[in-house]
C-alpha cells in the first residue's frame, strides 16, 4: 500500500487540473517539419480506447448506423500494418483503424486517414479503400473543400467538428474526453471553417441533416453548439 503525503497530493491536484493534451502538445516531435496531425491520431485513438461508449458512438457515427445495432468495438489502433499489391507491392500504415461487432455478429472494419493542416491524398485513399473487403473507409479533416476532394475516393468524409460533436456528450463525465475536446476547441477544430449543407455531413444521401450551421459569437456557446450538432448529426443514415 502506498501512502502520499498532503503535499504530495496537492502536487498530483495540480497537475491532473491541467489539460494534458494542450500541455503536450508544445513538445510534439516535429522531424523536419510539424506532426501536427500524428498528435492528433494519437489523442484521439487514446481517448476512444479509454471510453468504450465513446468510441461505440464514433462507430456509429462513421458506419452510418444507429449505435443500438453495434455489440461493441474490440479494437483501436493506429499505425497498423497492411500489405498492399495495388499499385505495387508494399506495407502501408493508415492513421487509424477500429474493429467492432454489430449484433447480428458481422464483424466491421473502420479504416480511418485524418488531416490537420495537410490536403487529402486521392492516391493514397484508393489504395487504402482496396485495402481489406467489407472495410469502410472514412476521411477526416477541418475543411469542406478536402473532403469534396476526398469522398469520391472514400465511403464517406467527416470534419473534426462533427467529431466533436459525436464526443461532447461524454465531456463532462470523462476528464480525458473533456482536455481532448478544450483542445480541439483552442485549435480551432470544434466549429465548422464554412457553411454546409445536409450532403456535408460526411454520409451520402443523407435524408435527414439538418441544412444550416451558424458559427456561434461567444466561447460560451460551444456546448449549446455543439449539444445540437450531436442530436442532427447522430439521426444520419
Amino acid at each position: 500500500m502506498v501512502e502520499h503525503s498532503l503535499e504530495g497530493n496537492a502536487k498530483l491536484l495540480a497537475i491532473s487540473d491541467r489539460n494534458i493534451f494542450k500541455a503536450l502538445f508544445a513538445y510534439r516531435l516535429r522531424e523536419g517539419k510539424t506532426s501536427k496531425e500524428n498528435y492528433l491520431t494519437s489523442w484521439f485513438v487514446y481517448v476512444l480506447r479509454h471510453n468504450v461508449d465513446a468510441a461505440i458512438a464514433i462507430a456509429a457515427r462513421f458506419l452510418g448506423t444507429p449505435i443500438e445495432e453495434l455489440r461493441g468495438v474490440a479494437e483501436v489502433e493506429t499505425q497498423s500494418p497492411f500489405r498492399t499489391e495495388v499499385p505495387n507491392q508494399a506495407t502501408v500504415y493508415p492513421d487509424i483503424t477500429i474493429r467492432g461487432q454489430y449484433r447480428t455478429g458481422e464483424r466491421f472494419l473502420i479504416i480511418v486517414e485524418n488531416k490537420w493542416d495537410s490536403n487529402a491524398n486521392t492516391g493514397q485513399l484508393k489504395t487504402y479503400r482496396q485495402l481489406e473487403q467489407g472495410s469502410r473507409l472514412v476521411f477526416i479533416s477541418p475543411s469542406a473543400a478536402q473532403n469534396a476532394l476526398a469522398l469520391p475516393c472514400c465511403d464517406s468524409v467527416f470534419r473534426w467538428d462533427q467529431v466533436f460533436a459525436v464526443l461532447t456528450p461524454f465531456g463532462d463525465a470523462d476528464q480525458n474526453v473533456g482536455s481532448f475536446l478544450e483542445f480541439l476547441n483552442e485549435q480551432g477544430l470544434w466549429s465548422p471553417r464554412t457553411s454546409f449543407t445536409g450532403s456535408d455531413c460526411g454520409v451520402r444521401a443523407c435524408r435527414t441533416c439538418s441544412p444550416v450551421l451558424l458559427r456561434p459569437c461567444r466561447p460560451s456557446d460551444l456546448r449549446a453548439v455543439a449539444l445540437g450538432l450531436s442530436a442532427r448529426w447522430f439521426g444520419c443514415s
